[in-house]
């Protein structure tokens, strides 16, 4: 976040939750600030005897905890590819959502089922209809709540 005023002082807060006021954010009178922890977060400042406050942003925090064991990578086969591909080592009984991806970020084609094999789980995706170029699969274990992406090449 940035207070883009010149000149002026600042003192960036933060909403205290247990006390229900605004509380100074220790040594943060800097024009920026980068929040460390989800929360309501203002900037008060000050300049030539004016005092004025921003509106509050909500900041939160994310993180992604995937618990994706190196024994659960899904592997890709062939990789670069001219149509087919088969993802294997998917676990048996599990449903997955396949996402075919562009580099762009727009979304080519979804998928979700299971294809039970005697060796345990796999699936496929005809690459065949696609332009060559590099794109992305989002694989959702819906059964497990993982999600893991992979690279292909299509030439």
């Amino acid at each position: 976040m940035q207070n883009p005023a010149p000149g002026s002082t600042q003192r960036w807060q933060k909403w205290n939750t247990n006390t229900l006021q605004w509380d100074d954010i220790p040594g943060e009178t800097a024009t920026t600030y980068t929040a460390a922890t989800s929360g309501l977060i203002r900037v008060f400042s000050t300049k030539g005897g004016c005092v004025s406050w921003s509106d509050s942003i909500q900041h939160t925090m994310v993180s992604v905890n995937n618990h994706v064991k190196p024994e659960d990578i899904i592997t890709i086969a062939p990789n670069p590819t001219n149509g087919l591909i088969q993802l294997g080592n998917l676990k048996a009984g599990a449903t997955y959502a396949f996402e075919l991806v562009d580099m762009t970020g727009r979304s080519i084609k979804l998928e979700t089922g299971k294809d039970q094999t005697a060796s345990g789980t796999k699936a496929s995706i005809d690459m065949s209809i696609y332009a060559a170029g590099t794109y992305m699969i989002r694989v959702r274990d819906k059964t497990h709540d993982t999600w893991q992406v992979l690279k292909v090449f299509k030439r």
